[in-house]
């Protein structure tokens, strides 16, 4: 394998990184915010405060830790686009144009694939991660 084909493949499992865990967090963050009270419900652990639009919502401890850990999925998306080969790299005013240099679509392979797998994962066994983390002592950090 070639160092150009190993760079595809690191690029599309990075941006596949990148796509599953923001996708799967967008779903839960919808799913959440309709439930969520708008005063703090100590029985049930929604004690964290998060502006949603101009109102303050409260969130366990958990969906909290999600919404924390949502920023490190854009370091992924950075590498994904500058690893990646590239051909015909025009500079414009305030960006980049270019083709992508994967003449056999391996980084798109990996992409979807990575994609399906964090997905599952995070589905399967995302809230017993972060119950991990959490009991780790790793704690949520209120938005507001």
């Amino acid at each position: 394998m070639t160092i150009h084909a190993m760079r595809n493949i690191i690029g599309g499992v990075c941006f596949g990184l990148f796509a599953g865990g923001f996708a799967v967090f967008l779903v839960c963050q919808v799913i959440w915010i309709a439930g969520a009270p708008h005063a703090p419900d100590t029985a049930h652990g929604l004690i964290y405060p998060h502006d949603e639009h101009g109102g303050i919502i409260y969130f366990s401890a958990v969906q909290t830790l999600a919404g924390n850990l949502v920023g490190w999925l854009v370091p992924t998306f950075i590498v994904s686009l500058l690893i990646s080969p590239k051909q015909n790299l025009r500079w414009r005013f305030l960006g980049a144009h270019w083709d992508n240099d994967d003449p056999h679509g391996v980084r798109e392979i990996a992409a979807y694939v990575t994609m399906a797998v964090v997905v599952a994962i995070l589905c399967i066994g995302g809230t017993q991660i972060l119950h991990l983390l959490l009991a780790l002592g790793i704690k949520p950090s209120a938005d507001s």
